[in-house]
């Protein structure tokens, strides 16, 4: 049972309610025909002999570590206490089949994605529609039969285009604010020899790499603003991202990089004050004045 409710994690790539992995590892069970030796235990059915050994798997210093404490072990989710190896989040690879769907044609009914999508994410891992209606919305638009095609914007030749552009900026931006600036997987900014920030520009709102566990202080995601609902939806269902950004991690949008390297002659010691104005989950913020 420890071993089906660990792989299940592992191949979801992602935190998991009470409720997700009792199911992960009764599917488990009953594939196996295992589901019989519990009943024949005693009278007992056989789910409550499954609730009371996840209970304790569950308990604190095993392979589960719960990330949000609640008052009942029903509540919360749960991850693993030793992560590696472990899948991509779901809905990360729910996000790349929802692109891939809107590249490979115009006009897909929501019926026809949610149809990919369960193609190729089968089992415990199948979607729920509100993940896919985050990434529908973040990437394409519906006419008024309500089928879907993808925004002009994210077309993968200018979602490149707009990437390499925002990439240029920082380093002007940088160089301009007195910092040395290494462009290589991300941009960093080094003053006396240390990283001050390191931003990582991409066009979608994958964060994986935001969840390694090192210290966020300085890391900073750039992605475009038509991500940020589809961030918030990910930032709701996984804790990890949510603790990322309460100790200091930072998300902000491409539009938001081009009007700060629009005022960088009058940014100065204010950087750091002007780029925590954009939140990730506001589509258009207001900028103060200057």
């Amino acid at each position: 049972m420890a071993a089906a409710a660990e792989e299940g994690l592992r191949s979801l790539g992602e935190p998991a309610s009470y409720a997700w992995l009792h199911t992960a590892a009764a599917v488990a069970l009953a594939r196996r025909q295992r589901l019989a030796e519990l009943w024949a235990a005693d009278d007992s059915p056989p789910l409550t002999h499954l609730s009371e050994e996840m209970e304790s798997l569950l308990a604190p210093g095993g392979s589960f570590e719960r990330l949000e404490e609640r008052v009942e072990l029903e509540s919360g989710q749960y991850w693993l206490a030793q992560p590696e190896p472990s899948a991509s989040p779901l809905s990360d690879r729910v996000e790349q089949v929802v692109l891939a769907a809107l590249r490979s044609r115009p006009a897909l009914s929501l019926v026809e994605v949610e149809s990919m999508a369960c193609q190729a994410l089968r089992g415990m891992q199948t979607p729920e529609r509100r993940l896919l209606l985050a990434c529908l919305e973040s990437y394409g638009a519906a006419d008024e039969h309500g089928a879907w095609s993808l925004r002009a914007e994210d077309e993968e030749e200018r979602r490149r285009a707009d990437v390499r552009e925002i990439i240029r900026l920082l380093r002007m931006l940088g160089d301009g604010l007195g910092y040395r600036v290494q462009v290589e997987e991300d941009v960093t900014w080094e003053e006396r020899g240390r990283a001050s920030f390191r931003f990582h520009v991409q066009g979608t709102a994958a964060l994986e790499a935001m969840l390694d566990g090192s210290p966020p202080a300085g890391r900073v995601v750039v992605l475009p603003g038509g991500r940020a609902a589809l961030v918030t939806e990910k930032e709701r269902r996984d804790p990890r991202l949510r603790a990322w950004l309460v100790r200091g991690g930072r998300i902000v949008k491409f539009r938001h990089v081009r009007r700060l390297a629009a005022e960088a002659p009058g940014i100065g010691e204010r950087f750091i004050e002007r780029l925590g104005i954009d939140p990730a989950e506001r589509e258009d913020p207001q900028l103060p004045l200057l």
